[in-house]
Order: structure tokens, then sequence, then C-alpha cells
């Protein structure tokens, strides 16, 4: 939400072209959106993406898919023209086996902060969530802890998808869509105890 205005991202595969897409649309009330606007395309495979707007510049965060594993990458979107480039970012303390699949990023009391969705494989085999903080600008990530959903994860869950994070009264509540052992999938928050504050990421 910026200047009165909604704006919602999001990507379109075209698998046959090889194309990844980034689109925009943006509302008043919500209710009415403006006709999807391409922002940002590539012959890459691009996912996740998570969009900040800091010290007037707006950026897009996303997971790039490549031949090594993954990237975590930005780009600044300016001028109302279509971006094709992008920026590499550093994250440190990725685990051992572990790749970025899926991310959102927020400014939160000015600093940066993150959810990951690690796993071993480009779709999503083993996926875990994980705290990462970032430096002052988010150009440099690293990831701090494992977010457990609850005690019983490995039991209760097949599948974990995407996090996404809020700050409820300085408080940081993670939101994840899941699949559970029967094959549904819902929208789960964190344990009390996997909350945390501002202060103890």
């Amino acid at each position: 939400f910026k200047d009165g205005m909604y704006s919602l991202y999001y990507r379109e595969s075209l698998y046959k072209e090889k194309i990844t897409k980034i689109y925009k649309r943006c509302s008043k009330d919500l209710d009415n959106w403006s006709t999807p606007e391409t922002v940002f395309e590539t012959t890459e495979s691009f996912l996740s993406p998570s969009v900040l707007s800091h010290n007037g510049t707006d950026y897009v965060y996303a997971v790039n898919i490549c031949q090594e594993g993954s990237k975590l990458c930005r780009y600044t979107e300016k001028d109302e023209k279509i971006r094709s480039d992008y920026e590499v970012l550093t994250v440190k303390g990725l685990p051992e086996g572990k790749i970025l699949w899926h991310i959102d990023i927020e400014i939160i009391d000015g600093k940066f902060i993150a959810v990951f969705t690690l796993s071993t494989d480009k779709n999503g085999k083993n996926s875990k969530i994980y705290f990462a903080t970032g430096n002052n600008d988010g150009s440099k990530w690293e990831i701090v802890k494992k977010i457990d959903l609850c005690q019983t994860e490995e039991k209760y869950f097949k599948s974990i998808y995407k996090a996404s994070i809020l700050d409820v009264e300085k408080t940081i509540k993670i939101f994840v869509a899941a699949m559970n052992k029967k094959n549904a999938w819902h929208i789960y928050t964190s344990a009390e105890e996997q909350q945390a504050t501002i202060t103890e990421i």
C-alpha cells in the first residue's frame, strides 16, 4: 500500500516459451483492479515475488531457480518500463543441502526481516521455514533460525509451501500454506513459542 493505492504482484511461467513474467495490478478499494501490467520479463525461472518500498525506491525480491540451485535476487521498479536486469544478493547461513524455494520479506521497525522456505530440491522436497535478517539496505541476508510450526511438524505435515510474516503489536507472526498428511491444504500460524519480537531476531 503506497500513496493511497494497493499493488498486487504475481508471476506467470510460460513453460513452452521458457519465459517468466511478473505482473502488477493496482487498486484503490481492493475491489476494482487495473489491467495487468508486465513489470519484469526474463527467460530464467523466477518464483515468489516480494515487494518492498525503501527510501522512496520500490524493490521486487524473487527466487531465481537456476542450474546450481537457486539465488535470491531483486530488481528496482522504475520508469514504468519492463525490466529484465537484476542483482544477486548474498545469503549467509544456508544449511548444507538446502536451497531457497520461496520468500516473504518485510521492513518492520526499520529492520529487514524475512521468512525463507528452504528445500532440498527445486520442487520443494523436505521444505522447512526459516527466519532471516537483512542489512540496512536489504542487499545482504543471513538465516538465523528454523521455525517449527508445532512440536509434531514431521508427523503432521506432508508438504510446507510458502510462509508470510505479519507484525501484530510488535510480535512477528508467521502464516504458512502447508499440506497435512491427509493431503489437505490449509493456512497455519506458528506456535506461540516460535513467534518472536523484533529484538529477539
